[in-house]
């Protein structure tokens, strides 16, 4: 009865939406494209978020990225989505031509089974958001951190979120639509925290649940973060950069070398872990670290896409973002927006409508989309 009855309010919700639509574009650092795709985070309820908006065309990003927070915005199973700022960040990437990643979290209790978020009625409302975008809304990332109970809203449990996956991905594939899938948001956590599965364990899991079958994009979420750009994760230590090597290791080991990573969340670090980090907290050694982060990323030909940074400054309480951003009080800018501008701008092809990218020094054919 209550999938009937939330079946039956998404529908008569996709009826009264009228929004545009436009032509579809591919962005880059997608399964199947050569090329590196820079994004980053615009906070819908943020501070300065028209200005944010107006920034996208200004940086001419390849994606932008949107914490959709589902209780926020339909906390019951009867209220039509308060999405009017969605709408307009859409808006304003289709004009713009810039990609959209919806970053989906917190599912409301009525979607919730006793393995976790509800694989049917995640589907539905992901339905629903396709039929309310039909451009510009190329990729959703379900439920990142999925590895912690924060994340996940119970127990994680990699088999249940492998069957949510392959059943959204069905749901798409059937309606014909092409919503890429960004699957894990994995996130490194210590080993004292009880309850939570560690990044590589979790994958590990997804494996066995027959994941690389249907895989084709890997997220990382890097929440807190330690030492230099180069620090190797040697001895154990999980809160490096460098981090994705071992998870691509995991990776090679279960024969998916076809699938890309997309790094989705950065935090420069802060000194919360290590206090020999305290120093980045000033704009411009967050800005030379972000600076080295992104060179070296893009630098390897598993990485489609990495989400740099926020573009304006999130809401601080309890958020999993920096409280930093790229657009600062008083129409100033922090000094790593001028270098990030200019590594889009120098990659930019010549012709349109390609988009900004590092293109790699020859072709690679990554996990292609499926017909």
């Amino acid at each position: 009865m209550k999938r009937l009855l939330v079946a039956g309010v998404l529908v008569l919700i996709i009826l009264a939406v009228n929004f545009p639509g436009h032509l579809a574009f591919a962005a880059r650092g997608v399964p199947g494209s050569p090329d590196f795709g820079y994004g980053a985070w615009l906070h819908l309820d943020g501070e300065e978020f028209d200005r944010g908006r107006k920034t996208i065309d200004d940086l001419n990003l390849d994606w932008v990225a949107v914490h959709l927070d589902w209780t926020r915005v339909m906390p019951s199973i009867t209220s039509a989505p308060d999405l009017s700022r969605l709408d307009q960040v859409v808006s304003t990437c289709v004009s713009s031509g810039c990609a959209v990643m919806l970053s989906l979290t917190n599912p409301p209790d009525w979607a919730m089974n006793a393995d976790g978020p509800d694989a049917e009625l995640s589907a539905q409302f992901i339905d629903w958001l396709a039929n309310r975008y039909p451009s510009g809304f190329q990729a959703v990332e379900i439920y990142p951190a999925a590895n912690t109970t924060a994340g996940w809203k119970a127990p994680p449990n990699p088999t249940a979120y492998a069957r949510l996956l392959e059943h959204v991905g069905q749901r798409i594939e059937n309606s014909g639509r092409k919503i890429m899938l960004v699957a894990g948001g994995l996130q490194p956590v210590d080993d004292n925290r009880v309850g939570d599965w560690s990044d590589v364990d979790f994958l590990r899991g997804l494996y066995k649940a027959g994941a690389r079958d249907w895989l084709s994009i890997l997220s990382l979420r890097y929440q807190t973060l330690v030492g230099e750009v180069l620090h190797s994760p040697t001895n154990g230590e999980i809160f490096t950069l460098r981090r994705y090597e071992t998870i691509r290791q995991v990776m090679i080991e279960n024969n998916h070398s076809t699938g890309i990573v997309w790094i989705t969340l950065i935090n420069v670090p802060g000194g919360t872990i290590n206090s020999q980090d305290r120093s980045n907290p000033e704009r411009q050694k967050q800005a030379e670290w972000l600076q080295k982060a992104l060179t070296q990323v893009r630098s390897h030909l598993y990485m489609g896409v990495v989400f740099i940074h926020n573009i304006n400054p999130p809401i601080a309480t309890g958020s999993t973002f920096t409280p930093d951003a790229l657009i600062l009080p008083e129409a100033s800018y922090h000094p790593f927006y001028y270098a990030l501008k200019a590594s889009i701008h120098q990659t930019k092809p010549s012709q349109e409508p390609d988009r900004p990218g590092r293109p790699k020094s020859y072709l690679l054919i990554k996990y292609p989309l499926k017909s």
